[in-house]
């Protein structure tokens, strides 16, 4: 009877069948068990390496576009700027990423710009100019963020296709010389278009010249703005004929309490605006050496906008100034 030798491929599958190994017992202890392991090629991030249940080496083939960034505690927004600005320069239209913020926020020193005709920028997490790519950033496992401006130009965010979920963002700007705008749109030398806040937290506090934003989708936000100096604040400056959109959320907007300073939630700015809002409160807020004047203001109806079931306070209600300007629908006065 011949013996039929073992063919080469066959002896070395069983080799790497005897190397395998899912569970270690020495002495009667369990040193290492696999075997209730779920781990497997598809369910691991491609690239990365790992054993499966039978003590086999996996190297994972799931793609994700979602990734962790660990806060240092100190330069936070420029790193997240980095991130942003090296993927809009190299990921293809249309493509979109998650960011996944982690740990102690800290921001030190602004990303870029020299404070006046170079307003310093904070975070650019968006693009330069107009883009189909998206990039997002997710705050819900970070501190709170805290921007301290204390000279020249503010603008805390920039860029276009600004995503932002779960942030709870402090500004402090208290000099007499600082001027504060959070998302400042198409002004000056830098730009900011297609901006989401999703379920975002904003307290500002400015001392010269302060604005929240000039548009976006804000879905779920509270805002906050108060000025402390002898200037006007508003929350949201509609101009340039872009749209804001509000779902929901609490929103104030106050300054000193003096003659000839005033606060607008809703203030028309230049070239027009249309505005949608709906189930947000306009609450008022008791602030002491703070006041607020006005729910809306236009002067020329180039802005437009509805107003429907909202809670709005009786006072802020009374400051529409252009009423041909919105459509006010159906909203709880108290």
């Amino acid at each position: 009877m011949t013996k039929r030798s073992k063919s080469p491929t066959s002896s070395m599958a069983s080799e790497q069948a005897e190397k395998a190994c899912s569970k270690v017992i020495y002495a009667g202890k369990t040193l290492i068990d696999l075997t209730a392991d779920t781990v497997s090629a598809e369910h691991l991030k491609e690239g990365y390496t790992a054993h499966d249940r039978s003590g086999n080496s996996v190297v994972g083939t799931l793609k994700t576009s979602d990734d962790i960034y660990y806060c240092n505690g100190s330069t936070d927004n420029v790193e997240l700027s980095n991130i942003a600005q090296d993927f809009f320069q190299n990921a293809s239209d249309g493509d979109q990423k998650k960011i996944n913020v982690v740990g102690t926020f800290g921001a030190t020193s602004p990303y870029s710009g020299s404070g006046n005709f170079s307003p310093y920028v904070w975070m650019k997490l968006g693009y330069s100019s107009q883009t189909n790519k998206r990039i997002m950033f997710d705050f819900s496992n970070c501190s709170k963020i805290t921007i301290n401006c204390d000279r020249a130009k503010n603008y805390v965010f920039s860029g276009f296709g600004i995503n932002l979920f779960h942030a709870n963002i402090e500004v402090n700007a208290t000099q007499n010389i600082t001027s504060c705008y959070v998302i400042p749109g198409i002004m000056d030398s830098d730009k900011t278009g297609d901006v989401y806040c999703y379920n975002c937290n904003f307290e500002i506090k400015g001392y010269n010249n302060c604005v929240f934003s000039t548009q976006g989708t804000f879905d779920y936000c509270n805002v906050s703005v108060a000025n402390t100096g002898g200037n006007n604040s508003i929350l949201f400056n509609a101009c340039n004929s872009h749209n804001i959109i509000v779902n929901g959320g609490n929103y104030t907007c106050t300054c000193k309490a003096q003659q000839g300073t005033y606060s607008y939630v809703i203030y028309e700015g230049n070239a027009g605006c249309n505005v949608l809002i709906s189930h947000a409160n306009f609450p008022i807020a008791n602030t002491s050496g703070q006041t607020q004047t006005h729910l809306v203001y236009t002067s020329t109806s180039a802005l437009k906008g509805i107003i429907s079931n909202c809670i709005i306070s009786k006072r802020l209600m009374s400051t529409i100034v252009d009423t041909n300007s919105f459509v006010i629908g159906t909203n709880i006065i108290n």
